[in-house]
């Protein structure tokens, strides 16, 4: 039997329990001014969304979900992380989570910080917000 995916950053968007709509009004990235569609943060929540959200996107969702950037960031790199080492990716994502249940933010993000690395070393998913103009 398959393991079922592990997934942060749709836990996150789910256990904010705001309705699509209300999301939507909400998610406006401050710096760039991105926002999120009802029907992508739909997708997103529903495991439809087949890459990254674009860092003026992850911004956005901070904004609607009133969590650090950083966080839904470092949630949204983990989840989409490539299974190239399911062990490595299963226990970051667990220390992840045990984090964000202990309601230490600082510690989740920074376990994430692992996973970008290897990430960005890999080449496999944008690392960096852009600059606002």
């Amino acid at each position: 039997m398959a393991a079922q995916p592990l997934t942060p950053l749709r836990d996150m968007i789910k256990a904010s329990r705001l309705s699509f709509p209300d999301l939507t009004k909400a998610a406006i990235d401050p710096e760039t001014g991105t926002t999120a569609s009802q029907t992508y943060l739909h997708n997103l929540a529903s495991g439809n969304a087949p890459t990254i959200p674009s860092p003026g996107r992850i911004g956005a969702i901070a904004a609607a979900l009133g969590r650090p950037y950083e966080l839904v960031w470092s949630a949204a790199i983990i989840e989409f992380m490539p299974p190239r080492d399911d062990e490595s990716r299963a226990v970051l994502i667990a220390e992840f989570t045990a984090q964000l249940q202990a309601d230490d933010e600082r510690r989740a993000v920074a376990v994430a910080e692992r996973a970008r690395r290897a990430v960005a070393a890999a080449g496999d998913v944008p690392t960096e917000r852009p600059k606002s103009a």
